[in-house]
Protein backbone atom coordinates (compact mmCIF):
# COMPACT_ATOMS: atom_id res chain seq x y z
CA UNK A 1 0.00 0.00 0.00
CA UNK A 2 1.19 3.49 -0.80
CA UNK A 3 1.73 5.88 2.09
CA UNK A 4 -0.15 9.22 1.97
CA UNK A 5 2.25 12.02 0.98
CA UNK A 6 2.12 15.13 3.17
CA UNK A 7 4.87 17.09 1.41
CA UNK A 8 7.26 16.44 -1.45
CA UNK A 9 9.72 18.49 -3.47
CA UNK A 10 13.04 17.84 -5.16
CA UNK A 11 14.86 17.29 -1.85
CA UNK A 12 12.43 16.05 0.82
CA UNK A 13 9.34 13.88 1.16
CA UNK A 14 7.08 13.55 4.21
CA UNK A 15 4.54 10.75 4.54
CA UNK A 16 1.89 9.58 6.97
CA UNK A 17 3.26 6.37 8.51
CA UNK A 18 0.66 3.92 9.77
CA UNK A 19 0.96 2.15 13.09
CA UNK A 20 2.64 -1.24 12.86
CA UNK A 21 5.08 -0.28 10.10
CA UNK A 22 8.79 -0.06 10.94
CA UNK A 23 10.82 2.79 9.47
CA UNK A 24 13.61 0.58 8.17
CA UNK A 25 14.90 -2.96 8.52
CA UNK A 26 17.53 -3.85 11.10
CA UNK A 27 19.23 -6.94 12.49
CA UNK A 28 16.39 -7.20 15.00
CA UNK A 29 13.74 -6.58 12.35
CA UNK A 30 14.92 -7.83 8.94
CA UNK A 31 11.57 -7.11 7.33
CA UNK A 32 10.77 -6.66 3.67
CA UNK A 33 7.89 -4.24 4.34
CA UNK A 34 9.26 -1.00 5.77
CA UNK A 35 8.50 2.69 5.36
CA UNK A 36 11.82 3.15 3.55
CA UNK A 37 10.94 0.46 0.99
CA UNK A 38 7.43 1.79 0.42
CA UNK A 39 8.54 5.41 -0.09
CA UNK A 40 11.40 4.32 -2.34
CA UNK A 41 8.91 2.32 -4.43
CA UNK A 42 6.47 5.24 -4.58
CA UNK A 43 9.01 7.87 -5.57
CA UNK A 44 11.40 5.75 -7.60
CA UNK A 45 14.31 7.25 -5.65
CA UNK A 46 16.48 6.28 -2.70
CA UNK A 47 15.28 7.86 0.55
CA UNK A 48 17.00 8.47 3.87
CA UNK A 49 15.07 8.84 7.16
CA UNK A 50 15.64 12.17 8.90
CA UNK A 51 14.25 10.84 12.20
CA UNK A 52 12.41 7.82 13.59
CA UNK A 53 8.97 6.84 14.77
CA UNK A 54 8.39 3.76 16.90
CA UNK A 55 6.66 0.90 15.13
CA UNK A 56 3.31 1.35 16.98
CA UNK A 57 3.30 5.15 16.48
CA UNK A 58 1.56 6.68 13.46
CA UNK A 59 1.99 10.10 11.89
CA UNK A 60 4.44 12.44 10.16
CA UNK A 61 7.65 10.82 8.95
CA UNK A 62 10.26 12.83 7.02
CA UNK A 63 12.79 11.55 4.48
CA UNK A 64 15.49 13.18 2.37
CA UNK A 65 16.43 12.07 -1.14
CA UNK A 66 20.14 11.97 -0.27
CA UNK A 67 22.27 11.27 2.76
CA UNK A 68 23.84 14.72 2.43
CA UNK A 69 20.41 16.34 2.83
CA UNK A 70 19.33 14.03 5.65
CA UNK A 71 22.37 14.95 7.73
CA UNK A 72 21.57 18.67 8.33
CA UNK A 73 17.95 17.80 9.15
CA UNK A 74 19.07 15.12 11.60
CA UNK A 75 21.51 17.60 13.14
CA UNK A 76 18.71 20.17 13.47
CA UNK A 77 16.74 17.55 15.44
CA UNK A 78 19.79 17.04 17.64
CA UNK A 79 20.11 20.81 18.22
CA UNK A 80 16.41 20.90 19.15
CA UNK A 81 15.61 23.33 16.34
CA UNK A 82 12.69 21.29 14.96
CA UNK A 83 9.28 21.50 16.60
CA UNK A 84 7.39 18.24 17.12
CA UNK A 85 3.95 17.57 18.53
CA UNK A 86 2.17 14.32 19.33
CA UNK A 87 -1.30 13.40 20.54
CA UNK A 88 -1.66 10.75 23.21
CA UNK A 89 -4.63 9.36 25.11
CA UNK A 90 -3.66 8.66 28.67
CA UNK A 91 -5.11 7.49 31.96
CA UNK A 92 -6.30 10.13 34.42
CA UNK A 93 -6.42 13.94 34.35
CA UNK A 94 -3.23 15.96 34.21
CA UNK A 95 -4.56 18.45 36.74
CA UNK A 96 -2.92 21.47 35.13
CA UNK A 97 -3.73 22.46 31.55
CA UNK A 98 -0.01 22.74 30.78
CA UNK A 99 3.18 21.41 32.28
CA UNK A 100 6.57 19.95 31.52
CA UNK A 101 8.80 17.15 32.71
CA UNK A 102 12.57 17.42 32.67
CA UNK A 103 13.73 13.93 33.56
CA UNK A 104 16.74 12.06 32.19
CA UNK A 105 16.21 8.89 30.16
CA UNK A 106 19.01 6.34 30.07
CA UNK A 107 21.35 8.91 31.59
CA UNK A 108 20.62 11.58 28.96
CA UNK A 109 18.66 14.80 29.50
CA UNK A 110 15.06 14.68 28.29
CA UNK A 111 12.42 17.42 28.35
CA UNK A 112 8.77 17.09 27.30
CA UNK A 113 6.07 19.76 27.43
CA UNK A 114 2.45 18.68 27.83
CA UNK A 115 -0.93 20.32 27.23
CA UNK A 116 -4.28 18.83 28.16
CA UNK A 117 -6.71 19.00 25.22
CA UNK A 118 -9.78 17.05 26.38
CA UNK A 119 -10.93 15.10 29.42
CA UNK A 120 -13.28 12.13 29.59
CA UNK A 121 -15.15 10.41 32.41
CA UNK A 122 -16.30 6.89 31.51
CA UNK A 123 -18.89 5.50 33.99
CA UNK A 124 -17.28 2.07 34.07
CA UNK A 125 -14.99 0.94 36.83
CA UNK A 126 -11.51 -0.33 36.04
CA UNK A 127 -9.73 -1.68 39.09
CA UNK A 128 -10.96 -0.26 42.39
CA UNK A 129 -12.63 2.91 41.11
CA UNK A 130 -16.31 3.15 40.04
CA UNK A 131 -15.49 5.27 36.97
CA UNK A 132 -12.50 5.84 34.71
CA UNK A 133 -10.79 9.10 33.79
CA UNK A 134 -8.83 9.79 30.61
CA UNK A 135 -7.16 12.76 28.92
CA UNK A 136 -6.25 13.59 25.35
CA UNK A 137 -2.84 15.24 25.62
CA UNK A 138 -0.59 17.16 23.26
CA UNK A 139 3.04 16.32 23.94
CA UNK A 140 5.96 18.34 22.60
CA UNK A 141 9.27 16.53 23.17
CA UNK A 142 12.14 19.02 23.13
CA UNK A 143 14.70 16.22 23.11
CA UNK A 144 14.35 12.92 21.27
CA UNK A 145 15.04 9.95 23.52
CA UNK A 146 13.76 6.43 23.03
CA UNK A 147 10.10 6.11 24.11
CA UNK A 148 10.42 9.58 25.66
CA UNK A 149 6.73 10.55 25.67
CA UNK A 150 5.64 7.11 26.79
CA UNK A 151 8.16 7.01 29.65
CA UNK A 152 7.54 10.59 30.77
CA UNK A 153 3.76 10.16 30.87
CA UNK A 154 4.22 6.95 32.86
CA UNK A 155 6.41 8.86 35.33
CA UNK A 156 3.67 11.50 35.59
CA UNK A 157 1.26 8.71 36.54
CA UNK A 158 -0.62 9.03 33.24
CA UNK A 159 0.43 6.07 31.07
CA UNK A 160 -0.69 6.04 27.44
CA UNK A 161 -3.58 3.78 26.51
CA UNK A 162 -2.42 0.71 24.61
CA UNK A 163 1.22 0.98 25.72
CA UNK A 164 2.27 -2.61 26.37
CA UNK A 165 5.70 -1.65 27.72
CA UNK A 166 5.05 1.42 29.89
CA UNK A 167 1.27 1.40 30.21
CA UNK A 168 -1.48 0.17 32.52
CA UNK A 169 -2.48 -3.34 31.48
CA UNK A 170 -5.93 -3.14 33.12
CA UNK A 171 -6.87 -0.01 31.19
CA UNK A 172 -5.38 -1.45 28.01
CA UNK A 173 -7.62 -4.50 28.38
CA UNK A 174 -10.62 -2.25 29.09
CA UNK A 175 -10.10 -0.31 25.84
CA UNK A 176 -9.75 -3.54 23.87
CA UNK A 177 -12.95 -5.04 25.30
CA UNK A 178 -15.16 -1.93 25.69
CA UNK A 179 -14.10 0.20 22.71
CA UNK A 180 -12.51 -2.45 20.49
CA UNK A 181 -9.30 -0.42 20.52
CA UNK A 182 -6.26 -2.76 20.50
CA UNK A 183 -3.24 -0.51 19.94
CA UNK A 184 -1.10 2.36 21.23
CA UNK A 185 -2.83 5.75 21.14
CA UNK A 186 0.13 7.89 20.13
CA UNK A 187 0.39 9.89 16.90
CA UNK A 188 2.96 12.28 15.48
CA UNK A 189 0.80 15.24 14.45
CA UNK A 190 3.22 17.97 13.34
CA UNK A 191 6.81 18.73 12.35
CA UNK A 192 7.93 22.37 12.12
CA UNK A 193 11.30 23.00 10.50
CA UNK A 194 13.30 25.19 8.14
CA UNK A 195 13.90 23.56 4.75
CA UNK A 196 17.65 22.78 4.56
CA UNK A 197 17.90 23.95 0.93
CA UNK A 198 15.27 26.61 0.29
CA UNK A 199 15.07 28.12 3.77
CA UNK A 200 11.27 27.81 3.62
CA UNK A 201 9.42 27.33 6.89
CA UNK A 202 7.66 23.96 6.72
CA UNK A 203 4.65 23.08 8.87
CA UNK A 204 4.00 19.40 8.18
CA UNK A 205 0.76 17.97 9.59
CA UNK A 206 -0.78 14.51 9.60
CA UNK A 207 -4.42 13.76 10.42
CA UNK A 208 -5.26 11.11 12.97
CA UNK A 209 -5.56 7.63 11.55
CA UNK A 210 -9.11 6.33 11.15
CA UNK A 211 -8.68 3.99 14.13
CA UNK A 212 -7.57 6.76 16.51
CA UNK A 213 -10.32 9.07 15.23
CA UNK A 214 -12.92 6.33 15.71
CA UNK A 215 -11.76 5.86 19.30
CA UNK A 216 -12.17 9.58 20.02
CA UNK A 217 -15.62 9.56 18.45
CA UNK A 218 -16.61 6.72 20.81
CA UNK A 219 -15.27 8.69 23.76
CA UNK A 220 -17.08 11.89 22.77
CA UNK A 221 -20.22 11.04 24.76
CA UNK A 222 -18.07 10.88 27.89
CA UNK A 223 -16.23 14.16 27.26
CA UNK A 224 -16.34 16.72 30.05
CA UNK A 225 -17.36 20.31 29.32
CA UNK A 226 -14.11 22.07 30.26
CA UNK A 227 -14.23 24.96 27.80
CA UNK A 228 -11.44 23.41 25.71
CA UNK A 229 -12.04 23.26 21.93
Amino acid sequence: MKLPVIFQDEWLVAVHKPAGLVVHASEDAPLRDTAVRRVRSQTGRKVYPCHRLDRPTSGVLLFAFSGQLARPVFEAFERREIGKSYWALCRGYLGEDQGELDRAIDGRSALTRFRSLREYLVPVGVGRYPSSRYSLVEARPVSGRRHQIRRHLKHFGHPIIGDSQHGDLEHNRFFRSYFGFPRLFLASRTLELIHPVTGQALDLRAPLSWRLQACLEQLEEFRLSTGKP
